[in-house]
């Protein structure tokens, strides 16, 4: 039986390749930076997009600025396009930023066995899109680190209503206005003690986070920070 099911798992990997070898023959991708035929985005295109200067929080960890034509194109293909193999190339890079961090945060604030988990969308805009960026981006994370350095909760936190979308609101205090209130955590009990990353695609005064970040301590989270793509 177990025999069975392998060799059928590894039935299912092979056509998925086939089908993408296919694919991408047909309707060629190319990189947004450079025009080089084979993918979305470029591994050397991302290595040379400048890093963010100052992030809008001691605890927000942002990689990118957003203002990069190659990163808004990115993020917008991926939001937008629904283009989520840009999801694995923002995880790639943002591991390795976590790695550092969580490296000298273990050693200095005893930040271990963290709990990943994304921001979620409201239940509307999740049946518009058809996914959740922020979530694509944790699991790709976490089947990268394979266990090894926290643990996938995409289902801790969830957004409890429907906002508008930060993006179209320039006011700072009308952002926090927006979003406060709209996130409830699922399983205090599992909260309770833990040390928490949140997960984001783009933060730019940082009330998303902040706001999840509020809610989730309150639930007895020991500490929370964040890791975004842009900023």
């Amino acid at each position: 039986m177990f025999i069975h099911t392998s060799l059928c798992t590894r039935f299912a990997e092979n056509m998925e390749r086939f089908t993408q070898i296919i694919l991408n023959f047909l309707f060629p991708t190319y990189c947004i930076g450079c025009r080089q035929r084979g993918t979305l985005l470029c591994y050397p295109c991302m290595k040379e997009i400048p890093g963010v200067s100052a992030p809008p929080d001691t605890d927000i960890h942002a990689i990118f600025a957003y203002q990069n034509k190659v990163i808004k194109k990115a993020l917008w293909e991926l939001k937008y396009k629904k283009r989520t193999i840009i999801a694995k190339q923002c995880a790639d890079l943002l591991y390795d930023r976590m790695l550092e961090e969580l490296s000298d945060m273990r050693t200095f604030h005893d930040f271990t066995n963290p709990l990943l988990v994304p921001i979620p969308l409201s239940a509307k805009r999740l049946r518009e899109r058809g996914f959740n960026q922020s979530e694509l981006i944790a699991r790709e994370i976490h089947r990268r680190d394979c266990g090894r350095s926290f643990t996938l909760s995409p289902d801790l936190l969830m957004k409890t209503k429907d906002t508008q979308s930060q993006m179209s609101i320039k006011d700072k205090a009308k952002r926090a206005e927006n979003i406060k209130g709209c996130f409830a955590v699922v399983d205090q009990p599992l909260t309770k003690g833990k040390n928490i990353i949140l997960i984001d695609d783009i933060t730019t005064t940082g009330a998303t986070l902040k706001e999840a970040r509020r809610v989730l301590l309150e639930a007895g989270a020991r500490k929370v920070i964040a890791f975004t793509v842009a900023h």
